[in-house]
């Protein structure tokens, strides 16, 4: 999607947004892999938490509840860990602290993530937005040139129906769709290393097919990432040897060629 310059965020060459149709299919663990390897690969990374109702993105890095974030003139400066700057509304209220807010007010806060944060230069902005096809992911479309969207899905049905149902919003407001990743792809047991489809096949290449786009990947469901959550570490960084590191390595250099096909 190409707007005027008014529409960037000064010194952020590319911006992806990461969405899915529905919740639990792992959006925001996609996300955190994606960046944390953009960042192990030499890169200049961001994340922006856009999922304002679930905020995760500080849990999976180590960081819980609110934080007082560096603040002059009106801007904010994101934290920094594992060479990534970040920014999440779970920085700004207590864990417990339910959000209940209706969509003026969500697009307001999405416009200040945006636009009152001193990001700096960066390479690449990963934002995590809420699953569904809601205010947060249009206020979006409507205040920012997005080079495009990931679509993460799981291969069962279900899942796929709701990342259509994604995929269709992206291409309605003219967000490109660069790819799509397929989470929990297949289960590989920790002690044998036997892998096992449980649930489904061939989901997410079905949905590229579909939605005409390309099919970035699958990741495979393992200990070491169940583990990297509760532990605050991307799971990338814990084994650069492991199927893990590997398909998020495939994802991003196809990502990577995905972007350059759209500039």
């Amino acid at each position: 999607m190409f707007l005027d310059d008014s529409n960037k965020i000064p010194g952020v060459k590319n911006v992806i947004a990461i969405g899915s149709g529905k919740g639990g299919v792992g959006k925001s663990t996609v996300t955190v892999n994606i960046a944390a390897m953009a960042a192990s690969l030499g890169y200049k990374v961001g994340i922006l938490d856009a999922d304002i109702y679930g905020p995760s993105v500080g849990k999976m890095f180590g960081i819980n509840g609110r934080v007082a974030l560096k603040a002059e003139e009106d801007k904010i400066y994101p934290l920094e860990k594992d060479g990534l700057k970040l920014i999440s509304f779970s920085f700004l209220i207590d864990e417990k602290q339910p959000v209940v807010w209706r969509g003026p007010m969500l697009g307001k806060a999405v416009e200040q993530f945006l636009y009152d944060i001193v990001w700096d230069e960066l390479d690449y902005l990963f934002i995590d937005l809420p699953p569904g096809t809601g205010d947060v992911q249009l206020s979006l479309a409507q205040l920012i040139d997005l080079n495009g969207a990931v679509i993460v899905t799981t291969p069962q049905s279900v899942a796929l129906l709701d990342a259509t149902r994604a995929s269709a919003m992206f291409s309605q407001v003219k967000v490109p769709i660069l790819g799509i990743v397929e989470n929990m792809s297949e289960f590989i047991c920790p002690k044998c290393g036997h892998a096992s489809a449980i649930f489904s096949k061939g989901g997410g290449h079905k949905l590229a097919e579909s939605s005409e786009t390309s099919f970035l990947g699958g990741i495979p469901l393992t200990m070491e990432i169940m583990n990297a959550g509760e532990d605050g570490k991307p799971a990338i960084l814990k084994d650069k040897n492991g199927p893990v590191y590997q398909a998020y390595k495939i994802i991003f250099d196809k990502l990577n060629e995905e972007i350059k096909k759209w500039e």
